[in-house]
């Protein structure tokens, strides 16, 4: 099990290894972060960080919400859900149906792929993008999914936004009679 922890305490391996349980506990976090000339070379966390990831790596917790990493994700704080048929439990490829949906933090998982959206896809927009790609036939895991249609949003609103400002070709420019502030009027 492969994790990334975000925190804000450090302390370098020779100071760490003097005295390593000493170090864990002055840390307000559970996660330490070993700086080896200025890089990170390893994460200690504590025995009960551990027995918390294991619970939620093995789905142990039911029904409850996780916490144990909302010190460092605060917003992106993880949920757990039932798994019938929720969107955030496909383990496997799937081809486009009718009654796919992006998860509920869509938002925020196309701001952590770099994907700056404004408001979630309108009906309209989750429809055409559905049956573009059943008419395809792919097969995609459900993240791929949820990261093809943050590309379509992105891609389809600012065309939409420039096709909305684009000039009429066949307008005839009117010349401006203001003096711009700095030059003689002649």
């Amino acid at each position: 099990m492969s994790f990334r922890a975000f925190t804000s305490f450090y302390t370098t391996l020779k100071q760490f290894s003097k005295n390593p349980v000493q170090s864990l506990k002055n840390t307000p976090s559970e996660v330490l972060a070993i700086l080896e000339q200025k890089d990170v070379m390893m994460y200690v966390i504590t025995p009960n960080l551990m027995k918390k990831l294991f619970c939620i790596h093995n789905n142990k917790l039911d029904n409850q919400k996780i916490t144990v990493l909302e010190n460092y994700f605060k917003k992106f704080a993880y949920q757990k859900k039932n798994q019938k048929h929720n969107n955030d439990y496909y383990e496997e490829k799937f081809s486009m149906y009718d009654n796919w949906k992006p998860d509920d933090n869509f938002l925020d998982q196309a701001l952590i792929w770099g994907i700056k959206l404004q408001e979630k896809p309108t009906c309209e927009e989750l429809s055409a993008f559905k049956s573009y790609w059943k008419a395809e036939g792919r097969f995609f895991y459900h993240v791929q999914w949820q990261q093809k249609l943050a590309r379509s949003l992105i891609t389809s609103r600012t065309m939409n936004s420039r096709l909305f400002y684009k000039r009429d070709i066949n307008e005839l420019p009117m010349p401006d009679k203001k003096v711009p502030i700095g030059f003689r009027d002649e």
